[in-house]
């Protein structure tokens, strides 16, 4: 089984380097890069697509899923790291980012340092540990699915997928690949029925 991992479109908060709601939607220019995306994709034998419930990804998968007659399935699992009700809509350069931040580094030596209700990154591998789970149990089933999530989330599955680093490593590297990574950006991974383990193709 292929997995193919896309990280949702561009949005007007995004644009504007402010934290984002559930409830953002895509930008105009969002729109259309999804739907170049979703052209990419229409070869792909494509049997299954999953979606986090935020409306940007939601609105991502949609597009992609109707290249190929399919409705996308929002999971719990594909959410992204949630970051927090004290940063939505903050900018980036803003006292509570300011405050994300700093807690975020201190949880790389201290697993209990965490930011009012955010998501700490040990709860984020966890999460993306159970989608792997998750997914290899679908390999039985389907042929090609596609994931539409988020920067943190898909770097975080990325990492799960690869081999073990150390703590500390893995979220360095989680970090610097969400920071890096492009929207409507895609990851092509293969599921081995024999060994259970993933190879990224892509």
């Amino acid at each position: 089984m292929r997995v193919i991992v896309v990280r949702h479109g561009k949005t007007e908060l995004g644009a504007s380097h402010r934290f984002q709601s559930p409830n953002t939607p895509l930008s105009a220019q969002g729109a259309e890069a999804v739907m170049q995306c979703a052209n990419t994709l229409a070869q792909e034998r494509v049997t299954k697509v999953y979606t986090s419930g935020y409306q940007r990804a939601v609105e991502t998968a949609q597009v992609i899923a109707k290249r190929h007659a399919l409705v996308p399935q929002e999971h719990k699992l594909f959410f992204e790291k949630y970051n927090s009700s004290a940063v939505i809509g903050r900018s980036y350069v803003s006292v509570p980012f300011l405050v994300l931040g700093l807690t975020t580094i201190a949880h790389l030596f201290v697993r209990q340092a965490k930011y009012k209700d955010e998501e700490t990154l040990d709860e984020l591998w966890e999460r993306a540990n159970e989608a792997r789970a998750y997914l290899s149990g679908e390999a039985k089933h389907e042929d090609t699915v596609i994931v539409v999530s988020h920067a943190l989330w898909i770097a975080a599955f990325l990492g799960a997928c690869e081999k073990e680093r150390p703590r500390i490593i893995r979220y360095v590297i989680l970090v610097l690949r969400a920071l890096c990574m492009r929207n409507t950006q895609q990851y092509v991974l293969e599921l081995d029925n024999v060994t259970k383990a993933w190879k990224r193709l892509k």
